[in-house]
């Protein structure tokens, strides 16, 4: 099992948590991966866990969504891909930090079509986001490093067991 993704990808401790090899690099996007991952060695056959995508939130939606597929597309026909829904962020503390303004209307937007493509295709999709939503669909202050983005270590802990199910989940498919 090999995880791709960003920063959120990069922290997180495949290792111990699924016995995967981590491919997370902090501040990637669907858009270059889409291109980096024809250079990416022994994906062949590989269950392949993508997390990606907050990096590249306030670009048009749809030009997201096409990275998306040609990412997709670039991945070898023999792998297994599971996609992580792109996680919920603070927008206020967000925009505080990173001095950028990103949503999550759009997040939940690009969610819904890798959902709908996922469905359509042999693809997994699994919303991984839930229990790290707060009432207003935020991402808990509890969850995340102060920055509004990066999980902290309860973050972490309640994303990992949130793939794991659905990892289950997708296994028994």
């Amino acid at each position: 099992m090999t995880f791709i993704g960003d920063s959120i990808v990069s922290g997180l401790d495949v290792h111990s948590h699924f016995k995967a090899k981590n491919l997370g690099i902090p501040g990637d996007t669907v858009a270059r991966l889409s291109d980096a991952i024809q250079n990416y060695s022994n994906l062949e056959g590989e269950f392949i866990v993508l997390a990606i995508g907050v990096n590249d939130i306030g670009e048009r939606t749809e030009t997201i969504f096409t990275h998306y597929k040609t990412l997709i597309k670039n991945i070898p026909t023999s792998s297994t891909i599971f996609i992580s829904s792109i996680l919920p962020i603070d927008e206020d503390l967000y925009r505080q930090t990173w001095g950028m303004k990103k949503t999550n209307a759009q997040i939940n937007k690009i969610n819904k079509l890798l959902s709908s493509f996922s469905n359509a295709s042999a693809l997994h999709f699994y919303d991984t986001s839930k229990l790290l939503k707060n009432s207003e669909g935020s991402l808990r202050g509890d969850c995340h490093l102060g920055d509004g983005l990066h999980l902290s270590a309860l973050g972490y802990k309640i994303w990992a067991k949130s793939l794991e199910e659905g990892l289950r989940l997708a296994d028994n498919v």
